[in-house]
């Protein structure tokens, strides 16, 4: 249900579904759901604007598929790649410096 009211854009009935679905998983102890689930709740952040819940959710996600030996790591550390910030080489960094400014 979660996935269904993210693509409508009905990002808190989807929230709310994850989490529901995040609790129960939990109870459960079946932690490859529980990280699909933490993807889906990542997503959802991510899709509402909140970068840092979303990460939140990917890493949590990422530290049970890495545990877990699973494939679908790498597709969250992709997730999470596109929170970080651009990385600047030391040229771009003295060309974007204040004048009079020394790194």
């Amino acid at each position: 249900m979660g996935f269904a009211h993210y693509r409508l854009g009905q990002y808190a009935q989807a929230l709310t579904c994850y989490h529901h679905a995040l609790i129960l998983l939990q109870d459960l102890g079946n932690r490859f759901y529980e990280a699909q689930v933490l993807v889906g709740l990542g997503d959802t952040h991510h899709g509402h604007g909140n970068l840092d819940a979303a990460g939140d959710a990917w890493r949590q996600a990422l530290i049970i598929f890495d545990d877990l030996h699973h494939a679908r790591a790498a597709a969250v550390r992709t997730r999470l790649r596109t929170l970080a910030p651009p990385t600047l080489t030391p040229s771009a960094r003295a060309e974007s410096a204040s004048p009079g400014q020394v790194e």
